[in-house]
């Protein structure tokens, strides 16, 4: 019953929001066959010299690939809780197809319920919604060795390539294992799966590890893949693994699928003359040295993640002096040059590969907090307006297109809390993360799709009365929110203050200054300041004032070799209070001015477990970068509503607001302006072709 319950209201959602009603549609029909040694041979895209070419249910055509990344986290899960179901997977599925996007890319094995949202899904939409299926590694293990040619980390990548191709066909028993997807796979979606996309991002350190451990293998020679002439030993892996994949679902299923390996600009295999991170340095890998022989009938495309605002070269180098001239016109050329790095960039990518190229991540984050800086256009890390984020992600995605790639990907379908960033991440806990959203941390706020919290109503009676001005609180998932309540109040004349006690140890630690639209901020206690004591080695971040501005780190300081310059550290006041209705953090209407301040800005680690961070300052010796801050449990947060100068901090009265813990959070989805702004964009462009 709750089966058919199911298809009747995905038959009616698709009827009826013009997606389009096919009972029953004849997936077969999107796959041809060639014979390859005597058999038939199923396939439903290939590669034809610098071009993809993908099977419709109206035939075969050139396609520039664009899709949408869907990851695994949701609000009180972390990935391997594999949390999301089936119900939401076809709502999602719904959501995507109307923003006029027709694949998504998927990194790792999935749950059983994703295969049967995407089975059930594509038998009654008009047009198929394609899967790139990602082959993961253990990271963990990675982290340790460093060395892909590791018996252990071969056999787990092996065995999830052999994993994800059973369960794709439908013919998966997935034993349970913490933290990885299981059970049984029974609906066979491989008429959908364009490509298996294998691996991570991987570092600079495994490259040159992999290489200069395993010089035995500098070459592989299979019956599917094999290595060209100066191959290294890392390529050899990935022709290896990529050979096994191809040869499994050759033998077990007659049927074969386009193969692309995760690279990043990190370990792309150009020349990046002034990147100042040593890491960024070594070795990377390059797709062009790996062939294909006739048995394998899609072939290969080179996949990138690309960012506008990190490496560092793409701020800071020419990538026009790497351009090869001859490959366009004198007004192509001009037209690039006067362009951006990041479009530049891609141009080398597309000039050193002879395959096609996918950028099967991009994006920028809606984060308040900002991480990087892009310094040609403010595609930044964060600091970015939904609108913006609309508007920014069909300008890469025609950088792109311009470029000559074949495809992008946007980073990503929805928001994911468990997720951390270097800039923030010592501040909070990774056992908490999942439960509250951090509007700080750039990589939780990537989504198109947003989880907002439900704010629990404020008290009836307000917290404070100081003469005429009331001070209501309540909180959610995200933020402490503040309302002052007066009658005629002038936010460009009242200079009040709201001092806050978050440790209960009888001091103030925040101090909240309403000064205006422009100047309105909140200050942290000089000795309890995680920036100043993360940044120490940097700046001198001493001061000797009682409060310090609240900064957040961008950048630490670097060297150029090609420009031989030192460029100082980057860093901003992000306790700056920008004032705005939907995306500022404070707003007047009427009689009454609200102020939401994120719960990292008052230094509360774990808002779920009322955890804040402690006394840090005495790890100083012997604190370890990118470990957690001390924590201490706190039974609320103190207020005190100053309404001018005269008034002395220890004459003010305190009161108190708790609130209780939580395990699972509260929220409800919401598509951002962003989603609905690349709808209408790719909507024009399909009605322009």
């Amino acid at each position: 019953m709750k089966k058919y319950l199911i298809i009747c209201t995905l038959v009616f959602i698709l009827f009826f929001t013009g997606i389009g009603l096919q009972l029953s549609q004849n997936h077969e029909s999107l796959l041809q066959s060639q014979i390859v040694d005597g058999k038939s041979i199923k396939y439903n895209s290939y590669v034809q010299g610098d071009k993809i070419i993908v099977n419709s249910y109206k035939g075969e055509k050139e396609t520039f690939i664009t899709g949408v990344n869907i990851g695994l986290g949701k609000p009180g899960y972390y990935p391997g809780d594999i949390g999301i179901t089936k119900q939401e997977y076809l709502r999602w599925f719904l959501q995507i197809t109307d923003m006029n996007v027709n694949f998504i890319r998927v990194y790792t094995l999935q749950s059983p319920g994703f295969y049967d949202a995407l089975f059930e899904f594509n038998r009654y939409a008009n047009a198929p919604l394609y899967l790139i299926q990602g082959a993961y590694v253990n990271e963990a293990l990675v982290e340790k060795e460093k060395d892909m040619w590791n018996k252990y980390i071969y056999k787990d990548f092996s065995t999830e390539v052999k994993n994800v191709i059973d369960a794709v066909h439908g013919n998966a028993n997935i034993k349970a294992v913490k933290g990885h997807a299981s059970g049984v796979y029974d609906k066979d979606v491989s008429a959908y799966v364009v490509s298996y996309l294998l691996g991570i991002e991987f570092d600079g350190e495994t490259v040159t590890t992999t290489n200069s451990n395993n010089t035995d293998k500098v070459s592989f020679k299979g019956e599917y893949l094999y290595t060209k002439s100066e191959s290294k030993p890392f390529e050899a892996m990935l022709a290896s693994i990529g050979d096994f994949a191809v040869g499994y679902e050759t033998e077990n299923y007659s049927c074969q699928k386009m193969i692309a390996f995760s690279n990043w600009p990190t370990s792309d295999p150009l020349n990046h003359l002034n990147e100042p991170e040593e890491m960024n340095n070594m070795d990377g890998f390059d797709v062009e040295k790996i062939g294909s022989t006739d048995k394998f009938v899609p072939g290969m495309y080179a996949s990138y993640h690309v960012y506008p605002y990190y490496p560092d070269f793409l701020n800071y180098e020419d990538q026009m002096q790497f351009i090869d001239k001859k490959t366009m016109t004198a007004s192509e050329y001009t037209a690039l040059e006067y362009s951006n790095p990041y479009r530049q960039y891609l141009v080398r990518l597309n000039q050193h590969h002879s395959i096609p190229v996918v950028i099967a991540e991009f994006g920028v984050p809606t984060s308040r907090g900002v991480t990087h800086e892009d310094l040609s256009r403010g595609y930044n890390q964060g600091g970015i307006s939904e609108a913006k984020q609309g508007e920014m992600t069909i300008s890469m995605l025609e950088d792109i297109k311009k470029s000559g790639l074949n495809g992008g990907i946007v980073f990503a379908w929805q928001d994911e809390w468990f997720k951390k960033t270097w800039n923030t991440m010592e501040q909070n806990t990774a056992e908490g993360r999942i439960r509250w959203h951090d509007v700080q941390t750039s990589e939780q706020n990537f989504g198109l799709l947003a989880f907002d919290p439900v704010t629990r109503h404020y008290s009836k009676e307000p917290l404070i009365v100081e003469k005429d001005t009331q001070l209501y609180t309540t909180y959610d998932e995200e933020y402490l929110w503040l309302k002052i309540v007066k009658a005629g109040i002038d936010l460009n004349n009242e200079k009040l203050q709201i001092l806050i006690d978050t440790k209960k140890d009888k001091g103030i630690e925040f101090v909240i200054n309403l000064d205006g639209k422009n100047n309105t901020r909140i200050q942290v206690e000089s000795n309890y300041d995680p920036f100043a004591f993360l940044f120490s080695k940097q700046i001198d971040t001493k001061i000797d004032k009682e409060y310090s501005n609240i900064n957040l780190r961008m950048r630490n300081k670097i060297y150029l070799p090609q420009s031989d310059l030192i460029i100082e550290s980057s860093y901003y006041e992000t306790g700056k209070l920008v004032y705005g209705n939907k995306e500022g953090d404070f707003y007047q209407t009427g009689n009454a001015i609200e102020i939401k301040i994120p719960w990292l800005l008052l230094n509360v680690s774990d808002p779920s477990t009322k955890s804040v961070l402690g006394n840090f300052n005495v790890t100083l010796n012997n604190f370890v970068a990118g470990s957690e801050l001390p924590s201490v449990k706190t039974s609320g947060i103190s207020l005190g509503l100053k309404l001018d100068g005269i008034q002395k901090n220890e004459d003010m009265k305190f009161e108190k607001i708790t609130w209780d813990s939580w395990e699972e959070p509260k929220y409800i989805e919401r598509l951002k302006d962003s989603y609905y702004y690349i709808k209408n964009a790719l909507s024009d462009k399909a009605k322009g072709e």
